[in-house]
């Protein structure tokens, strides 16, 4: 199961991408164009790609190119959904949510736990 990025970062660097890349166009300025398309660039990776997976095994840590970072050996059944976080059931590490995590992704694993 994908746990996607909050859409508000998504939101927020676009919108930041287009205001620095149209203050780079206006100002001739190659450097503010180029780091605008860079933070349009970030903006489309959160809305499109996932945070992490969760498997039957697994937990897949994802980079905004859809690359593995991560693999951490924590079965689904051994996951609890507390405080708006997934974590293990034995209170260790990853600690996964909060703002950066899509609510309703979290509460259909929350719901899948049981």
């Amino acid at each position: 199961m994908r746990v996607r990025y909050n859409p508000a970062f998504a939101v927020l660097m676009l919108v930041a991408g287009a205001f620095i890349g149209g203050t780079g166009l206006l100002l001739g300025k190659l450097l503010l164009m180029g780091l605008g398309a860079m933070h349009v660039l970030v903006g489309l990776g959160y809305a499109t790609q996932p945070w992490f997976v969760v498997h039957h095994g697994s937990i897949e840590l994802k980079n905004l190119f859809g690359m593995t970072v991560k693999t951490h050996p924590i079965g689904l059944k051994d996951l609890t959904y507390r405080d708006g976080k997934l974590m293990p059931k034995d209170g260790g590490k990853p600690r996964l949510g909060g703002f950066l995590a899509r609510k309703d992704d979290l509460e259909a694993i929350a719901a899948r736990l049981g």
